[in-house]
């Protein structure tokens, strides 16, 4: 069986032979990863090389600690303009399991950005998240301190 691949400048193909070991960022490649990397491109046609490693990386739970460093430092935003509501809107539809229709009833919303402003995470607290007991004693809010940090009224 052979293995067709590209170089890591992408420029010229390479072909290997399955009975060599194939060792890619720590990780040996076996027949069983080779054929499994071929079905998810027969089941997905469109996808290209960037999402494919992303779903291989999931696949594998292949993730590098030493890689979370270039995140930071990391910036919650307050999403208030349209644009950002927009982009939160379209992350939530591409992203989360459930897709993203509307929300409902009173909420805020942030987005997480690294220091490169790429988006990391969305955030979205419904209205029962602003009055809770438990959280409110945990981190020594009373009512009026919980007033003072109000900022629904920041929402159009």
């Amino acid at each position: 069986m052979l293995l067709q691949g590209w170089a890591p400048s992408h420029l010229y193909a390479t072909t290997i032979s399955m009975d060599e070991t194939i060792r890619v960022q720590g990780r040996e490649i076996t027949r069983d990863d080779v054929e499994l990397i071929r079905r998810l491109i027969e089941a997905n046609p469109s996808l290209n090389r960037t999402r494919l490693s992303k779903e291989l990386s999931l696949l594998w739970d292949w993730r590098a600690a030493s890689g979370l460093g270039d995140l930071e430092p990391v910036q919650i935003q307050l999403v208030e303009e349209p644009g950002l509501l927009h982009l939160f809107q379209c992350l939530l539809a591409r992203y989360h399991y459930l897709g993203f229709r509307s929300t409902v009833g009173e909420n805020i919303k942030y987005i997480v950005f690294d220091h490169r402003q790429n988006p990391l995470a969305c955030l979205l607290f419904g209205s029962a998240a602003w009055k809770c007991a438990p959280r409110d004693e945990f981190i020594g809010w009373d009512a009026e301190t919980r007033r003072a940090n109000d900022v629904r009224g920041s929402l159009g």
